[in-house]
């Protein structure tokens, strides 16, 4: 991955990256967790939307000046976040409108800041509360009301930092943005074996595949497979 040299806001970072691949939270995770250094850095790849612990999703989902219309069928669902991962990112000008599919719903997301496990699929923090001293753990910040945003992760000064979620940052402040590296989200599809080409343009059963997978292989394992069948889908729109 490579971070922008231009610390930015959210609705800047949304007008200058929107549209584009980038990293998720998971992609985040494996570099992290490699021992690589990450300046405080907006993941676009991987935007969320929760409400206050016991509400439940109405029509809209308010933070800051930053507005997105909840799709009817996740109406009333409550201690849940909605997970946007794909490059359909923007910010409506003028309305502050927050753009995207919900591509992943996380349940019984937390409550409160602190120690979770995470979902495999998204790496964000659920579930009941665990020890810092798991490995698998990682640390969730979250706002004691409704948010909507992108992820930010990046470690500055401790150690833990590397294991830190942010659910929690407004729109205006200024991070890095991480992108993928040219060789990273541009892969020859042409070189790949045809019947892997095949299976991945498949989504049905590229996504079975990658649950499959999720119930041995550690999350940070499974970011570069998901990253190509992100790539392949976008390559055939």
């Amino acid at each position: 991955m490579v971070f922008s040299g231009q610390s930015m806001g959210l609705l800047a970072a949304a007008e200058t990256y929107g549209g584009k691949s980038a990293p998720t939270n998971l992609d985040a995770d494996a570099h992290l967790q490699a021992g690589n250094r990450m300046p405080a850095s907006w993941m676009l790849g991987t935007r969320i939307a929760y409400e206050a612990p016991g509400t439940g999703f109405g029509e809209e989902v308010r933070f800051c000046q930053l507005v997105f219309k909840v799709p009817e069928k996740y109406r009333g669902l409550k201690d849940t976040a909605l997970i946007m991962q794909g490059p359909d990112f923007r910010v409506e000008k003028g309305t502050g409108i927050f753009k995207g599919e919900v591509t992943e719903v996380v349940e019984d997301f937390p409550s409160a800041a602190g120690w979770y496990n995470t979902d495999p699929a998204t790496g964000m923090p659920q579930g009941k509360t665990v020890s810092s001293s798991e490995s698998a753990a990682r640390r969730l910040w979250r706002v004691n009301g409704a948010y909507v945003g992108a992820v930010v992760r990046g470690f500055d000064w401790y150690v833990e930092d590397r294991r830190d979620v942010y659910a929690v940052c407004r729109p205006g402040c200024a991070f890095g943005v991480a992108q993928f590296e040219q060789a990273e989200h541009e892969p020859v599809l042409a070189q790949a074996p045809k019947p892997l080409s095949d299976l991945l343009r498949n989504a049905e059963d590229a996504d079975a595949a990658l649950e499959e997978l999720s119930k041995t292989v550690p999350p940070e394992r499974l970011a570069p497979l998901r990253r190509l069948v992100r790539a392949v889908r976008e390559s055939q729109q």
